[in-house]
């Protein structure tokens, strides 16, 4: 290719006719906003060094249904830098991509940066303590060996769905994993397809939850990934 690349930590809503070489480390399913005006869909990428959040909207994310793919490597030119909302914010970085129909996206066949760098690293279950701050996440990996029925809960924000599911790790300790909302509808069909297989999870950006006992709670922008493509 080309081109000059910059890295991804040198962008700003000025930047022009820029591209940047970035590893795929998340990519969510499409959501429908809250206002059910539009669709929109979240990733995570990265440099050798800089992690930054791109999102696209309906329609261009029909132009993403196959790419870009986890933990592949691609030149990525002329999205729209802007700020991110702090409420949305899920990485250091302060800007956003926003990916539209002008941005060029380029599968990268040699040259590729390390699929290392897209690799989280894992909380182990014995290392998982409570915590009283809501914005503490962890990474896991798990294999999932039980689940339980879908229910509704109350909740001071009105009736949600949780279904939880039962996963033991490496160290061959348990834990109870449950799925919320949008992230069980959305991130978790894949799981509750495969569930009976005994899948091998990573679940990232995870909530710590003690009450009576510690377990942990998928919401928000939380991913499930069912057999990752990790070595």
């Amino acid at each position: 290719m080309h081109c000059a690349l910059v890295p991804v930590s040198e962008y700003t809503p000025s930047a022009k006719n820029w591209t940047a070489k970035v590893l795929v480390i998340q990519k969510l399913n499409p959501r429908q906003s809250r206002s059910g005006s539009k669709k929109y869909q979240r990733f995570l990428f990265v440099d050798k060094d800089t992690k930054l959040q791109a999102i696209a909207y309906s329609p261009d994310i029909d132009l993403m249904q196959n790419i870009p793919q986890l933990l592949e490597t691609y030149y990525i030119s002329n999205a729209k830098v802007t700020v991110v909302d702090p409420r949305f914010q899920v990485v250091q970085h302060m800007y956003q991509w926003i990916i539209n129909r002008t941005t060029t996206i380029k599968h990268v066949n040699d040259d590729s940066l390390p699929r290392e760098l897209g690799i989280p690293r894992f909380t182990r279950f014995v290392d998982i303590l409570p915590s009283e701050e809501s914005d503490t996440f962890v990474d896991i990996i798990a294999i999932v060996i039980d689940k339980v029925e879908q229910r509704p809960v109350n909740t001071k924000y009105g009736v949600s769905t949780v279904q939880e599911f039962f996963v033991i790790n490496e160290e061959r300790m348990p834990m109870m994993l449950s799925l919320w909302n949008d992230v069980l509808f959305i991130e978790g069909q894949d799981l509750i397809a495969t569930s009976e297989k005994m899948p091998i999870i990573a679940a990232t950006r995870i909530n710590i939850v003690d009450y009576n006992g510690i377990s942990l709670a998928a919401r928000g922008f939380a991913s499930i990934v069912v057999n990752p493509p990790y070595p």
